[in-house]
């Protein structure tokens, strides 16, 4: 991107004073300002699904990783982290002040490689701007977007685009920037691996709707048994409702489930975001510092400063064009404002403040701090010549973890979907076991609509009876002689429930009095409605107990004198 050509200074008596940056006080900022778009990624911490964060070099777990993270985060770049971390949050909180720890005092002479790194010298540490246009990207900072870039497509994108990810980090900046064309509606590298990807994850998901329809062929011809619509015999889940086998064991997630969002989702700017109460803290403590006009008795520089900081207070709470960076806010609510004076070099506060910087540029806050005072070029370039040789001295382990990860990826998804196939077959055995079990002899299904008498157990020639073959609900069910008369007379009627036993006199069901567990509750017809009240368990192929499904409890009789009513027991 260009300047903006309407930069202007503030005449001062007898001559004028050269730029420094700001714009005048009678300049007039255009609408159409384009600020520095493109998406980034977190560039040398690896990130798993639960933001858990993996060091290189001596690969222990710096965050709530879990053992899923390694395998779900496939592809980062990779730096032990001296200080403290930030995870890449849409919306960060920081009213409390970061302090790094002791530990950013330590000098990284041993971790870098020179060597390794010099592909990107004269590139990847090209100066912070010394003019106050922070419309502008560096070249520092075009280096670490695309590398963020390239990070996120390692993480979310499919094969094609994480091998393209791969080997954008191991390239010098030009090659990099090229493979980080961000323009996907052409046909750019991440374009046509994008095509590639999800091209590749519909052909997958094709073959496994296949297999999963497969499932119905050894239903077809078998009659539904009771207690299932046709639909829910014959269909496995997934057809038309539920969710299907292989999403149940995740391996649609590790196919195509990222093909659901947008492409433009992978070129979003990953900076992340202050949140609400922080943003209001910056504007309530800039606001009153930094008015919309500066002080006009000000001398010359004084006054452009102040415009200058104006500017950059707009730029960071009012501009659309970049979200207000939970970093830039920390520095502001740390400093009382923007830093008008910087450490000096070789000091533990300068120390500390590169070791800042490279925490910013870890959480892929990939443009340099906002400095209206041109104070902080020496740490900026510090840090992000830093940074770079980090990254470049870590290409070999990167790319080792990053290809082992890969095959641990391969393997998870060959598991999950030899898991679904499983699940699958279990589902189909499981039908075929239901289906026989209601048709075969003795079953619900071979029974039919024939009634049944319920025969006591424990004497001879009693049966379960409706009292005075009465209709009305709560008619007790007593023992009788057994006459074969349609008060004793039973049909089993089996739901995905259970089994109902509806008396053919009165078309009512076998039901516990109000569902009550208590021994001794009384056992009545009462209108059919399939509830555990009317749900019984029994072997009708055996001699066996009555056993209620609602309270556990079974069908008694206290004797087997006629007339006695059954209760619950």
């Amino acid at each position: 991107m260009t300047a903006p050509p309407w930069r202007a200074h503030r005449p001062a008596a007898g001559g004028t004073v050269p730029p420094r940056g700001g714009m005048d006080r009678h300049a007039t900022t255009p609408a159409h300002h384009t600020g520095r778009l493109g998406p980034s990624s977190l560039p040398c911490l690896c990130r798993g699904r639960d933001n858990g964060l993996i060091g290189a070099h001596r690969f222990r777990l710096l965050r709530r990783a879990t053992p899923t993270a390694l395998v779900h985060h496939e592809g980062c770049l990779v730096r032990p982290r001296p200080g403290l971390l930030r995870t890449r949050a849409r919306k960060v909180p920081i009213l409390t002040p970061l302090v790094t720890s002791v530990a950013a005092l330590a000098v990284l002479g041993g971790l870098a490689q020179p060597a390794a790194a010099d592909r990107f010298a004269g590139q990847r540490t090209a100066a912070a701007s010394d003019s106050h246009d922070w419309y502008d990207d560096t070249a520092a900072e075009q280096l670490r977007q695309d590398q963020c870039l390239m990070s996120d497509v390692l993480r979310v994108g499919g094969p094609a685009m994480a091998a393209i990810g791969q080997d954008g980090l191991n390239q010098p900046q030009d090659k990099l920037h090229a493979l980080a064309d961000r323009d996907h509606w052409e046909d750019t590298p991440l374009a046509k691996a994008y095509t590639k990807d999800r091209d590749a994850a519909g052909k997958e998901l094709d073959a496994l709707h296949a297999v999963r329809d497969g499932w119905k062929a050894p239903l077809d011809g078998l009659e539904t048994p009771a207690g299932f619509t046709v639909t829910g015999f014959h269909w496995p889940p997934g057809t038309r409702e539920g969710e299907d086998f292989y999403t149940q064991t995740g391996l649609t997630r590790w196919t195509a489930d990222r093909f659901w969002k947008d492409e433009f989702d992978f070129y979003e700017d990953s900076t992340p975001e202050a949140d609400d109460a922080t943003r209001k803290a910056v504007t309530d403590l800039g606001t009153p510092l930094y008015p919309e006009d500066p002080d006009p008795s000000l001398p010359s520089d004084e006054w452009n400063r102040a415009l200058a900081e104006r500017d950059a207070f707009k730029w960071l709470t009012e501009s659309g064009l970049h979200p207000t960076g939970a970093d830039d806010a920390r520095m502001f609510l740390t400093s009382g404002g923007f830093p008008r004076t910087a450490p000096v070099a070789g000091s533990a506060e300068f120390r500390i403040a590169v070791e800042d910087l490279k925490t910013r540029f870890a959480s892929c806050a990939w443009r340099d701090p906002l400095d209206p005072s041109n104070v902080l070029a020496p740490i900026s370039e510090t840090a992000a010549a830093e940074w770079q040789h980090e990254i470049a001295s870590q290409a070999t382990q990167r790319n080792q973890l990053l290809n082992a990860n890969k095959d641990a990826t391969q393997a998870l998804a060959s598991g999950s979907k030899a898991l679904g196939e499983m699940l699958g077959h279990s589902w189909v055995a499981d039908r075929l076991a239901r289906w026989q079990n209601y048709w075969s002899a003795g079953g619900l299904g071979w029974i039919g609509d024939s009634p049944v008498v319920i025969e006591l157990r424990g004497t001879t020639g009693k049966c379960l009876d409706v009292e005075g073959a009465k209709t009305a609900n709560g008619t007790p069910v007593q023992v009788y002689t057994c006459n074969g008369s349609a008060a004793q007379q039973w049909l089993l009627e089996g739901d995905d429930l259970g089994m109902h036993l509806r008396n053919v006199n009165s078309q009512k069901c076998l039901d516990v009095a109000g569902n009550d567990s208590a021994n001794g509750t009384k056992i009545r017809i009462w209108t059919c409605n399939s509830s555990p009240a009317q749900t019984w368990e029994s072997n009708i192929r055996a001699t066996g107990p009555l056993k209620n499904s609602g309270t556990g409890k079974c069908l008694d009789m206290p004797k087997y004198d006629n007339s006695v009513n059954a209760r619950l027991w």
